[in-house]
């Protein structure tokens, strides 16, 4: 059975267009050997066509909610206290697996290649994955992750957490959606920016106290990408939180990945 990938609000099921523009209304080229979309597991549909149509009272709640932007002119607003805290914290628990694991493998008289749950990696050497993982230049990799699915004995996902040098932290996720037989459905209206030349929704997601994330969500092919960055912060001399580096966000980084 084909499964269907679908998130409301600002992030919901596949598609692609013709040309996708970037914010500033230059279309932005596809890097050599890198596909736009697949269109057996991506397209861009309507409100009015969501594959879960929601009422209509729900309908333009959503429509106001694409016209809120953040500071950067472009990204969707959101507000959560749970997700930037949860983003936070849960860095620091794939550090704290990775250590785990480690430090089980190397006791005298433990199976090698036996982790505890769940299963971290320093890098991608030890898991076997059903499409090649975007590369990402600029950031060091600190931890790894499985998921998805096995199909034929290979992962159909797999999630990384990155180091931005002065920047933040970042997480990038990526499912082959055409391993596992899915689909994901893009919101029209919620697209507000270009990944590799296809569309992406950007958003901003942020707490009561002053604290963000930042979330992109784009097609590469056939793998469903969802890139979080958390940046670091300076206080102001009015006590604002800004971040450290303003030119980098979540879909800048997006951007640089091959």
């Amino acid at each position: 059975m084909k499964q269907l990938l679908f998130i409301c609000a600002a992030f919901t099921s596949m598609g692609v267009s013709a040309q996708v523009v970037a914010p500033s209304g230059v279309p932005l080229p596809s890097p050599p050997g890198r596909a736009v979309s697949d269109g057996r597991v991506f397209e861009l549909v309507s409100v009015e066509n969501m594959p879960m149509k929601p009422p209509p009272s729900e309908i333009e709640n959503l429509r106001a909610g694409f016209k809120l932007k953040a500071d950067d002119g472009v990204s969707h607003i959101e507000k959560s206290n749970s997700k930037v805290k949860n983003f936070f914290e849960h860095n620091k628990a794939a550090a704290g697996y990775l250590s785990a694991n480690e430090m089980r493998a190397s006791q005298p008289g433990v199976a090698k290649g036996r982790p505890v749950v769940p299963e971290v990696h320093r890098d991608l050497s030890a898991m076997k994955l059903s499409f090649k993982p975007a590369a990402f230049q600029r950031a060091s990799l600190t931890a790894a992750a499985p998921a998805g699915t096995i199909v034929n004995g290979r992962w159909s996902g797999v999630e990384r957490f990155f180091k931005i040098p002065d920047a933040g932290v970042a997480a990038l996720t990526e499912i082959d959606l055409a391993a596992t037989h899915g689909k994901y459905s893009m919101l029209k209206e919620a697209v507000n920016g270009a990944v590799n030349g296809g569309p992406a929704v950007s958003k901003v997601v942020m707490s009561d106290a002053g604290d963000s994330i930042e979330e992109v969500v784009w097609m590469n092919g056939s793998v469903y990408s969802h890139l979080v960055f958390g940046p670091n912060v300076v206080t102001a001399a009015n006590g604002a939180k800004m971040k450290a580096v303003k030119q980098v966000s979540a879909l800048s980084l997006a951007q640089e990945l091959r």
